[in-house]
């Protein structure tokens, strides 16, 4: 399931080792040769014992640019914690770029560190909520010390592994759920700064990637019955 989006999201404040808000340790992620067959297109099943006292459901995917996306989701509602666990696989022969590490504001004043999984941004549409890791436009007016796109390559073969947990914003009481997790071909005109960091190696893009990058979602999950939809 794969979806295209074009959007302006709020800011959230959120770190790869700990959820700012209230305190919850996450893991970061981890770039791996990945020499295992493709996953189904579309797989789901459902765990009963999670730790957040939630319902874990896991779903496998094939989007766009050759990618495949294992995740799994742990959802808790009476404190409305969301952990996303996350694999996603290039079947390509082209490395990709993977917008899941924040901005360049965020690490330039310490929110996070380079080449952590960034902040994920929410998005409602009723009891419909989707939380994006992907590149966000400019926002007007501009500010002093602008939120550039960064990513992390991933190599044709590889697998990126990680995680994160998120407490949702707001009143809203979701009824379903989705992730999704923008991406781009590496290599063309829309990014410069290559550097190496201990997840793998990191780029630094323009916000004309905006328009360029593919999201890829997971189907929506359904919290009253803990499962993805079909």
């Amino acid at each position: 399931m794969t979806a295209r989006a074009r959007a302006s999201f709020p800011t959230l404040l959120f770190t790869c080792g700990f959820l700012t808000i209230i305190g919850i340790p996450a893991g970061c992620a981890q770039v791996a040769q990945s020499p295992s067959p493709p996953p189904p297109s579309i797989e789901t099943n459902m765990n009963s014992e999670a730790a957040t006292h939630g319902t874990r459901a896991e779903t496998t995917v094939k989007g766009e640019l050759d990618t495949e996306l294992h995740a799994a989701f742990d959802y808790a509602p009476e404190s409305r914690i969301l952990a996303v666990h996350y694999r996603l696989r290039n079947a390509g022969a082209t490395a990709l770029a993977v917008f899941d590490r924040g901005d360049q504001h965020a690490i330039g004043i310490g929110r996070q560190k380079d080449g952590d999984v960034g902040i994920p941004r929410q998005i409602e549409d009723g009891g419909d909520v989707q939380l994006i890791h992907a590149a966000a436009p400019l926002p007007e007016p501009e500010p002093t010390s602008p939120p550039t796109p960064v990513a992390i390559e991933l190599a044709p073969g590889a697998t990126l592994s990680g995680e994160f947990r998120f407490a949702l914003k707001g009143l809203v009481v979701p009824k379903r759920l989705r992730w999704c997790v923008g991406m781009m071909h590496v290599g063309d005109a829309y990014m410069d700064s290559p550097h190496q960091t201990e997840h793998g190696r990191m780029w630094r893009a323009s916000f004309a990637v905006v328009d360029k990058q593919t999201l890829l979602c997971t189907p929506w999950y359904d919290v009253a019955t803990g499962h993805f939809d079909p």
